[in-house]
This record gives structure tokens, sequence and C-alpha cells, in this order.
């Protein structure tokens, strides 16, 4: 994905939104403090001509990038993508039958869209920065922390919405529109005045459209298309001289960070849930696989109680838990009868902290008998696939005594009543977040 030259365009186009976004706050600000009013005088005029279809063309690169985000780079979009993509492509469609129409009568209606928008993409960028922000278990599935794209230390996807919403609302709000019914150089009663209040001759209108052509209003939408083109030609380039070569890709390198799982019995129910088989006596299925060494890794009705833990390398709730129980580990005993157990799940080359096997290592947990997770994600999905941290906690017959989604809170008392509750068959045992 580094070398994709259309990603690369959306950066560069990112990087326009914001350069022109920042001109016009700045020129309004200098207008505000009695500096260059005359220019923005101009530029609201010419916005007035041109502004909406400027914001209709953002608008609808925007809408054309979101598309091939998901359906040319296969990047499935999160809970919080689809709220901005809720706002961003009605406003792209009414914004070009706007345009097309030249209607200002939509500006409106179509702020109310894109104020929105940059509520919601600030705080999915925020949390991209700051997960804790939002929840205390990553979703399983379609988290809306984890960053697929991160260009120049600062663009992500929901920066790139960001700026796209910005830079409509500013040119719809800056913009100053004729008068409806109102065209410069006709009289009060509707006809072409000439230089004393008379009919315009041939030759006076001749030189009329001389005298306008010289105006001061700026060319705004050209200047927009030839910029649009120049940057998406200079992205295309970047793409073919940034050098990536064949075999980067992380997910290729020897061992690799999944592998083939196979399970025997019936799957666990979606946590959380009232199914049946959620119930606390459920029988959860055998997981046969490997770990990251190729070595076998089974979980299996042996008679001992289990902790499974299932895990994902770029969760934050994970990075903080895991070495909250190799902190435990390394310095308590198991209880007699009781085995840990690591599933390392839901892996993903373009997010943080990758490669998984690293980074457990790097925690020293790479001792415990952990099972390396399929593509197809076989093993969360046959226990259940609750929030990250997942833990499933089964007596010796691997029956389900009770299982948890997100951090545990801090101490070490927290996993010495778990586990002590664990080898005493379950009695006792509780979520420790009440």
């Amino acid at each position: 994905m580094t070398d994709d030259p259309w990603i690369n365009s959306f950066v560069l186009l990112t990087l326009g939104a914001n350069a022109a976004t920042l001109a016009l706050w700045g020129l309004a600000a200098a207008s505000r403090a009695g500096i260059g009013t005359a220019r923005w005088h101009d530029v609201r005029a010419a916005l007035g001509d041109s502004g909406l279809a400027i914001a209709a063309v953002v608008a609808a690169t925007a809408t054309a990038g979101s598309l091939y985000l998901s359906e040319g780079a296969d990047l499935i979009p999160c809970r919080l993508c689809w709220y901005q993509r809720i706002l961003m492509y009605p406003l792209a469609i009414v914004l070009v039958i706007a345009a097309v129409r030249r209607d200002w009568g939509i500006r409106p209606y179509a702020l109310a869209l894109g104020v929105l928008g940059p509520v919601v993409s600030a705080y999915h960028y925020l949390i991209e920065r700051f997960p804790d922000l939002e929840v205390t278990a990553c979703d399983p599935f379609q988290p809306c922390t984890t960053v697929p794209i991160w260009r120049l230390h600062f663009i992500s996807i929901p920066y790139m919405a960001l700026s796209a919403f910005l830079l409509v609302d500013t040119v719809l709000a800056a913009a100053q529109p004729a008068p409806r019914g109102h065209r410069p150089g006709r009289d009060d009663g509707g006809h072409r005045a000439g230089p004393r209040g008379g009919p315009r001759t041939m030759s006076a209108r001749a030189s009329a459209k001389k005298q306008a052509g010289r105006g001061s209003r700026l060319p705004l939408f050209p200047l927009l298309i030839g910029a649009v083109a120049v940057l998406g030609v200079v992205g295309i380039a970047w793409a073919a001289t940034s050098g990536g070569g064949d075999g980067d890709d992380p997910a290729e390198a020897p061992g690799g960070e999944t592998r083939e799982v196979t399970v025997e019995g019936d799957a666990l129910a979606q946590f959380p849930s009232s199914a049946p088989n959620d119930r606390p006596d459920a029988v959860a299925p055998t997981l046969e696989g490997e770990d990251f060494a190729g070595r076998p890794v089974t979980i299996a009705p042996d008679g001992r109680a289990k902790a499974v833990f299932f895990v994902a390398h770029w969760c934050p709730h994970c990075q903080a838990e895991v070495p909250r129980l190799a902190q435990w580990l390394d310095s308590h005993e198991l209880p007699d009868g009781v085995d840990v157990y690591v599933v390392s799940t839901r892996v993903d080359p373009n997010a943080g902290n990758y490669p998984p096997s690293a980074w457990l290592a790097r925690e020293g947990l790479d001792s415990l008998p952990t099972i390396v997770d399929s593509e197809s994600l076989d093993a969360l999905v046959a226990y259940g696939a609750g929030g990250f941290p997942y833990v499933v906690y089964l007596d010796g017959d691997n029956r389900v005594l009770l299982r948890t989604a997100g951090e545990y809170p801090e101490g070490d008392e927290v996993y010495t009543r778990i586990f002590d509750a664990l080898a005493a068959g379950g009695e006792g045992l509780e979520d420790p977040r009440g």
C-alpha cells in the first residue's frame, strides 16, 4: 500500500486542501484586522461565482477517494468511517446539482451536513492517536482505532476526510454570491446601461466585456481543476519512483504470523450474547494449531482449568493488559491444575506493533503455549469473538466458566483472585471489572 499511486495522490490533495483552507482563513483574519480587505472581498466575490463548483469538486473527489479505499485498496470501513460517508456522500450529490443549477439556496443545507463532518472526523482522528479515549475494549473486526494509512507522520484517513470537510465548509461560508436576479451592468429597469445611462451600442458592449475581463475576480475554478490535475500527476510519479520492492510485505515473512487452525465442536455464541450456547456451562470447541515456531498447540478437555487470552497486536488495550499478565506470571506461580494460553489473532501487517510474534516475545509471553490464528480467524470466531483483550475461562472439561472483554483494573490481586477461583473449579470467579 506504500506505493499505491492513488493514495499518494490523496495525500497530496489533502495537503493542497490544507493550504487552500489556511489561505482562506488567513485572508479572512487579515481582513478583520483591516489588512487586505479589498483582496478578501475579491476572493469572496470570486467564490460567489465558482464556490459551488469548487465545493462540489472537493466533495466528489473525497467521495471517490473513499470508494477507492474500500473497493480498490480493500480497506473495510469502520463505524466512524461510515458516519463520515453518511455525511460526505449526500453532500457531494447536492453540491454537484447546486453547482450545475448555480443555486446558492443549497448553502444552509450543505453546511448542515458539512459542519457535522469535521466533528466526526476530528473525533476519529483523536481516538487514532489516543485509543483509550473511546472504549476499554477493541472491536475485533472493524476497530476505529487502527491506522491503515499514516503518511508524513500526521495524515491518516480521518485526517483526509477532515481536510475535505473543512475546505468545503470554508468555501461555502466565505462565498459572497451576487444577489438573486441581479446581473452586473444593468440599470434598474433591467436594460443594459450605457456610459450615460442610455442603451449600450455594440461597441460599448464589446468594450464592457474587455473591461470585465480585466477585473479583479479570480478564476478560482480553473485554478482548482489545474491544481487537482497537477497533484494527481505528482502523486502517480511519486509512487512510480518510490522504489518499493517485491517481497517487502511483512505478511510474507518466513513462518508467517498466521497459521491454519482446526476447530472441533460447536462454536460459542458471539460475546456478549444470551444465546443458548452462551450459558455458563457451554462447552468450548477444541482448537488445534501451531505457535510461531511451528510447534503444535492444542486447547482441549484435558482435566486442567484454562485461561485463554485472545490478543491483537494493534489493540491498545491488549498492549496495556499483556504486560500486566506477564508481570504477574513473572512474580507469581500459577495454582496447580491451571494453564494459561495465548491466541494471537486479527493480524494486520499495516497496523502498528507488527509483528505479533516480536511483540509477545518482547513482553515476555513467548514462553506460554500460543496458538497463531488463521487469516480467517477460525479460533476467534469459534470462541465467540469478544472485544480485545478477550479472555475465556474454562474448566477441565472445556466448559465455559466466564468470558470477559476489555482491560482489567490494575493490581496484582486481580489475577491472583482470578486464577485462585479458576483452580477452585470456578467458585467465586467474577469479571474483575464489575
